[in-house]
This record gives C-alpha cells, sequence and structure tokens, in this order.
C-alpha cells in the first residue's frame, strides 16, 4: 500500500511539470511554424543553430521537415 500511496504522489507531482514541458514544446514549435502548416522546414529552423545541427538527426521520416513529435525529440535531449 505504501508503493502505491507513493506512485500516486510520484504521478501527481510530475503533472505539472510535463504540463509546463508541453506548453514550452508548443510555444517554440507554433514560434518556428511560420507559415502554418505544422511542419518545420530547415529555412524556418534558420535561426536555432543547435535544431538545425540535429535536423536531419530528428527528421525521423526524412521528409526534409520536422512534425511536433520529431521536434519533441529534440526538446527531450
Amino acid at each position: 500500500m505504501k508503493t502505491l500511496t507513493t506512485l500516486a504522489t510520484l504521478v501527481a507531482l510530475s503533472n505539472p511539470v510535463m504540463a509546463e514541458h508541453h506548453e514550452h514544446s508548443m510555444d517554440l514549435f507554433m514560434s518556428l511554424d511560420t507559415n502554418g502548416d505544422q511542419h518545420i522546414s530547415p529555412l524556418e529552423a534558420k535561426g536555432h543553430e543547435e535544431l538545425l545541427e540535429q535536423f536531419e538527426t530528428l527528421d525521423l521520416d526524412t521528409d526534409g521537415q520536422l512534425s511536433k513529435a520529431e521536434l519533441d525529440l529534440f526538446k527531450m535531449q
């Protein structure tokens, strides 16, 4: 029972942290997605050198652009 209580407490405490990460990630995505097509092109990422350096690695489906999910991988590093 003590383990379950501890686990429930950890989950409850992590929710605000995860929400903050998601909000920051969405802010970055929206600020980079200047044409609103729900993808980040290399041109849109141009001002973000660290992202550009990892662009090809993050582009898992090799379509030449980053989806929200692919950008989330960058934010988790």
